[in-house]
């Protein structure tokens, strides 16, 4: 039997007692909504009222904080940045500097070469030594670890041939015009050379490569 007194009975199944509820869109069903979504947040209030229930929620919390700090912190996979590609000593395009070679470009490796290089004025300057030939080309001088000295004070290069022990070391200053021997780093052809720098050239000079075995100065 379907009583219309504002309600609207739904009919249970047989053997149950029919449960009324308000009919949808009258005063009575917006009450009744209301009613049944405060109703989770009125057993959270009174559960949080008890102590324990307190801990518990404040624990909970706690813990989701700080899986989230962690995930967010510990997360950056990003790789660190880049800079300019790392290349070993060996290689001249490293900018690998002795506070005790200054400008002077200089290489481990014994000489033994002794091809003429050729005769012109010596450049020095704070990050390299040159020689301009006669015919406008420039020789950016390499030299033997063993057979060269730098005196900063003074700015200039002291050399001692190795091939000739009993000779007297040669002092070249900026301007100074010497004769070069020795061999010629670069070349038509590649030539593959196992090259063991201690002061690489600075990458802003320019000029031939040359690796000194001999000096004469005019």
């Amino acid at each position: 039997m379907v009583r219309l007194l504002g309600h609207k009975a739904l009919s249970a199944s047989p053997g149950r007692e029919s449960v009324e509820q308000p009919v949808v869109g009258s005063a009575e069903h917006r009450c009744f909504m209301s009613l049944k979504l405060l109703a989770p947040l009125r057993r959270a209030r009174a559960a949080f009222r008890r102590p324990w229930s307190r801990r518990n929620v404040l624990l909970s919390l706690l813990g989701t904080l700080t899986l989230v700090g962690s995930v967010a912190c510990g997360s950056d996979s990003s790789p660190p940045p880049s800079g300019s590609p790392t290349v070993p000593p060996s290689s001249p395009a490293a900018t690998l500097q002795s506070g005790d070679f200054g400008p002077l470009a200089v290489i481990e490796s014994p000489g033994g070469s002794d091809a003429l290089g050729g005769t012109g004025p010596v450049h020095i300057d704070d990050d390299c030594v040159t020689m301009t030939l006669s015919n406008g080309d420039i020789l950016l001088l390499i030299w033997h670890a063993a057979e060269v000295r730098w005196d900063e004070q003074e700015q200039e290069i002291t050399f001692s041939s190795a091939a000739s022990p009993d000779a007297e070391p040669i002092t070249i200053r900026d301007g100074d015009t010497i004769t070069v021997g020795g061999a010629s780093l670069e070349g038509d052809v590649p030539v593959e050379r196992n090259l063991s720098w201690l002061a690489t050239p600075n990458p802003a000079c320019g000029g031939e490569l040359w690796a000194v075995d001999s000096v004469t100065k005019h």
